[in-house]
């Protein structure tokens, strides 16, 4: 199985903040996104040549954080990354058929998340991690769950009503590749590369006998960095708990 590391992105409400940065290179008590999370894969196992590195925006800035950290990870470089982040997934389209955990930058979270969203039953293909304990604002992206209170039925920014939140982190089984696979190019084709978002995968296959399940992430405390306001939170939150990443 490989991990995608998504660090195409911009981070446009982060410019200020970070000093006209991408996101990938926004500084967190002293270490890069990027450097957090290629930490972060390694302690869950992943070995580097495991490890799939999307760059867009300073791309030139990112590729040496990457071989000083990952000296053996694959870095691939999105040139369109001003478009969602649909078409940094498929830029890596080569080196998912083993089987991928898809990771985005901006997120900060203990590796034990990692770790416990790779051990959930391969019975189950497609996983999304979500958790219940957040307050969940228009921005976020939502999940409404099947009866069955395992599998999703819908995932969107604009739910009115919903059970979870997701938390950018899904795991996909190599049984599953060609469907999920399709479905991609499916949205790709018909919302287009502006519009296109991963998440847009998971709510296509909700629709299907392939419907993603989830992995409750809720208890752990994590951290999303989208905002200077959220950008000060982080930075706040690792000076107050240094054993952050080591939480079980």
């Amino acid at each position: 199985m490989r991990a995608v590391l998504m660090a195409a992105g911009r981070g446009m409400r982060l410019r200020e903040a970070s000093g006209q940065l991408a996101k990938a290179l926004v500084p967190v008590q002293g270490k890069t996104l990027a450097e957090h999370q290629l930490n972060t894969l390694r302690s869950a196992g992943f070995t580097d040549d495991q490890i799939v590195v999307v760059g867009g925006c300073d791309y030139d800035l990112l590729e040496p954080i990457v071989r000083r950290v990952c000296p053996g990870a694959t870095l691939l470089n999105n040139p369109r990354f001003t478009d969602q982040n649909l078409l940094s997934l498929l830029t890596a389209r080569d080196y998912l058929h083993d089987g991928f955990l898809v990771v985005n930058v901006d997120h900060l979270m203990p590796h034990a998340i990692h770790r416990k969203i790779l051990a959930v039953d391969a019975n189950q293909p497609v996983v999304a991690c979500v958790d219940n304990d957040r307050p969940i604002g228009d921005d976020d992206m939502k999940v409404q769950l099947k009866d069955d209170g395992v599998h999703i039925q819908a995932i969107s920014k604009q739910l009115t009503t919903f059970d979870r939140g997701y938390i950018g982190m899904t795991r996909c089984t190599a049984a599953a590749i060609p469907q999920y696979l399709q479905t991609a190019d499916q949205v790709l084709e018909e919302v287009g590369a502006p519009k296109a978002v991963v998440e847009m995968i998971l709510a296509r296959l909700a629709t299907t006998n392939m419907a993603p399940s989830i992995y409750d992430a809720s208890g752990h405390k994590w951290f999303e960095i989208d905002t200077p306001e959220e950008l000060t939170i982080a930075e706040n939150g690792l000076q107050e708990m240094p054993e952050f990443f080591e939480q079980c």
